[in-house]
Order: C-alpha cells, then structure tokens, then sequence
C-alpha cells in the first residue's frame, strides 16, 4: 500500500434533538461540508453521513456537530475507513 495514498474515512450518526429546534438544527447540519442529512424522522432523530474534508475530518466535523448548541446528543453508529 502506497503510503502517499488518501485516506477515505465516513461515519454513520445518529442525532437527538429537541422537538422545538428540530428544523433550526436540520438546516444547520445541512450546510455543514462533509455532512450528509440521509433521513430524519420529523421529531427528533436525524441520520447523517459525515465525510472527511480536505480541511477538516469526519471527527472534527462531528465534534462541531455535538457542541452544536441543539444536539442533544450524536451517537456513532458505523464507521468506514480505508
């Protein structure tokens, strides 16, 4: 394995919300770089897949995530990386 070779890193999370922020905190997440809404149940769950960036990775992106001022909670619940 060539060691000049980009990394590939994504994770699979799961978001807990208060049912009041749910929408300011969907649109947040969905400007976020790297962040990908894959489903939400309208309540107070959101499913994201978050990518590593040329300028920050996937672990950083969910740290920006978790100290967002509406998340009640980020659970990790799959992770990939070549």
């Amino acid at each position: 394995m060539s060691t000049d070779k980009q990394k590939y890193n994504v994770c699979g999370v799961l978001v807990n919300v208060n049912t009041e922020n749910f929408q300011s905190l969907l649109a947040d997440l969905i400007a976020i770089e790297g962040c990908d809404v894959m489903d939400h149940d309208h309540q107070n769950k959101i499913a994201l897949v978050i990518e590593d960036q040329v300028d920050k990775s996937a672990y950083d992106i969910m740290e920006e995530i978790k100290n967002h001022q509406h998340v009640l909670a980020i659970t990790l619940i799959n992770h990939f990386f070549e």
